[in-house]
């Protein structure tokens, strides 16, 4: 796992890729390094995870004139790295960024198609006068592109604050995707919350080269579709068989892989199939939760499956002190004013950080097999689409096209059960799992050097859940939710499980129990005479807490550039924005 960078500069003096490399340390504080090819540098920063000895990046093929910067695991490279053996192919190292590397030799872009994994890449090729970008179907791994003033040039990077590092990049927010961001919850398509930053679409490749002109190609798909004819009847069987096989390909690291439990349906279910596929090593898995209190409903049925599964658990409990400090850390991991759950799960990769590098995590489930109540509760899902729109329109914002269309289409669905949760399920598994999810997993594990692992969305059982009819996904009585996965919980563990399989849906956000609804109540007090609703911005917000989110971002983001350093306390900016400091608010 790593941080990748890079930078297209025609330009007389390019800058300096070191800023953007350091910006990028915290996802690989193993090693980093550079490479000049003409006009393109390539950079990285390593968390050595597979393969540590003899993997270190940017790495480079000398007879093709490949040079790679790789970011992610491929769990199908012992299979791939046979396959090119018997085609002739030397291997120096055992990590599967030099797997990546001679598949591309072999293959080039065809290489793509073969990867099973996460991943974000970029390959130089012709000497360093073309480069090709790409990240994986399920948009895992993050990777943002930014244009260079007058056309001289272009930056990369897995991260918008390694961007920011770059002069000629600066932060300023986009209004458009800040009003998708109000009306829908996220920024829609390639737009980022920062304007001139675009997001590469999951499952896409871009192609720039430059011979004196910079040209860049538009981002294209390159997945073939899976094969995935399956009888509904014989689904719950296709389901465990590609599970069990997602969470065997995850396991695979040169230490132990740990698991983070909720005691949720999503979480317990890949704890124990962990726990079974590991028995046989000389490791017992270790569990992880966190919740504010011993007694939250998170931590008795993680507890109960803990042991029900044998696994060593561990529980963390932050105080309301480490939660109120883990706010601004987080806004300036996520760089979004969007704090969801952030604060808790930032705090829970730390704690699982300090005794591994990888961790498998329940993510995606609800996407794929249907477990959120706005899948079937149509109503709220379209009022608070339509409040926020009314709020972004009465500070002067307009969102996109794109959002308004989705509005529309859950407007237009809505009365009707079994339309709308065909419609919320292909929502769900579009842009908003990879920015309301996937984003923040990535952005707050890997700030704390930790590997976050998504069995849920190993490529071909993401392909065999999403090619099954929306029928099999709908809830039904008694089962409840995503009544696949919990009838394969149920047949497969029984009691061990019922912890979990019986449990009501919890969001995560719910973990920070009493610490949340406190640090909600210390903004709506210290604003209580405060106009904040009158200030630029202020309408766009429905409570005091989220303008206080979003005045952090603010600081962190936009006018600190996105900088780590001197982060601003949640008590100080409180006293500030009450009166008793002067400064104009946002």
């Amino acid at each position: 796992m790593c941080g990748i960078a890079g930078l297209i500069d025609l330009g007389a003096a390019p800058a300096d890729m070191a800023p953007l490399l350091t910006a990028l340390r915290h996802r690989g504080p193993d090693a980093q390094a550079f490479v000049r090819v003409g006009s393109l540098t390539l950079g990285a920063t390593r968390l050595a995870v597979v393969g540590a000895a003899g993997g270190a990046q940017p790495m480079q093929d000398e007879p093709s004139g490949i040079t790679l910067v790789f970011n992610g695991e491929i769990y199908n490279a012992p299979a791939l790295r046979q396959q090119l053996a018997e085609q002739g192919h030397r291997f120096r190292s055992t990590c599967d960024t030099e797997v990546v590397l001679r598949a591309w030799v072999e293959w080039g872009p065809g290489t793509l198609d073969r990867l099973s994994g996460m991943f974000a890449l970029a390959i130089a090729e012709r000497d360093g006068r073309r480069l090709v970008l790409a990240r994986d179907p399920a948009g895992i791994k993050p990777l943002l592109v930014a244009r260079l003033p007058d056309g001289r040039g272009l930056v990369f990077a897995s991260e918008i604050g390694a961007l920011l590092a770059h002069p000629a990049v600066s932060a300023e927010l986009d209004l458009t995707a800040f009003a998708d961001l109000i009306s829908v919850g996220h920024p829609l398509g390639a737009a980022s919350l920062f304007a001139g930053v675009d997001v590469l679409p999951a499952g896409h490749i871009l192609e720039i080269s430059w011979q004196g002109r910079l040209l860049i190609g538009t981002p294209r798909p390159f997945r073939r579709p899976y094969d995935c004819d399956v009888a509904p009847i014989d689904a719950e069987d296709a389901v465990e068989t590609a599970l069990e096989a997602a969470i065997r390909s995850h396991l695979q690291a040169d230490e132990p892989v740990a698991v983070a439990l909720s005691g949720g349906l999503d979480s317990s279910l890949i704890a124990a199939l962990a726990a079974e596929s590991i028995s046989s090593t000389a490791y017992r898995l270790r569990s992880y939760t966190v919740a504010a209190s011993p007694e939250h409903p998170d931590a008795r049925a993680a507890a109960a499956v803990a042991a029900a599964i044998g696994t060593e658990h561990h529980l963390l409990t932050p105080s309301f002190d480490d939660y109120l400090a883990a706010v601004p850390e987080t806004i300036a991991a996520t760089r979004s004013p969007d704090l969801g759950a952030g604060p808790m799960f930032l705090l829970l990769c730390r704690r699982i950080a300090a005794d591994t590098k990888a961790c498998l995590n329940g993510e995606g489930a609800d996407e794929m097999f249907g477990g959120y109540p706005s899948h079937v509760a149509a109503l709220p899902t379209l009022a608070s689409m339509e409040d926020g729109l009314r709020r972004a329109r009465r500070s002067g914002l307009q969102p996109s096209d794109a959002a308004l269309a989705l509005i529309e289409r859950v407007r237009r669905t809505a009365s009707s059960g079994v339309e709308h949760f065909a419609t919320m399920l292909a929502v769900n598994r579009a842009d908003q799992l990879e920015r309301c999810h996937l984003d923040p997993v990535d952005q707050l594990s890997m700030a704390a050097s930790l590997e976050m692992r998504v069995p849920y969305l190993e490529g071909s059982l993401r392909a065999l859940v999403t090619a099954l009819p929306t029928s099999l996904h709908h809830p039904t009585a008694p089962a409840g939710q995503k009544p696949l996965l919990r009838r394969i919980a149920r047949r497969r563990f029984g009691s061990r499980l019922a912890a979990a399989t019986g449990r009501a849906k919890l969001m995560m956000p719910d973990a920070a129990g009493d610490h949340a609804v406190t640090f909600a109540t210390m903004c709506e007090r210290a604003l209580a005479r405060t106009p904040w609703r009158h200030s630029a911005l202020g309408v766009c917000f429905p409570t005091a807490k989220d303008f206080v989110t979003f005045e952090l971002f603010r600081r962190i983001c936009i006018e600190g550039q996105g900088r780590r350093s001197d982060l601003p306390s949640i008590r100080d900016l409180l006293a500030e924005l009450s009166g008793r400091r002067r400064r104009a608010l946002a």
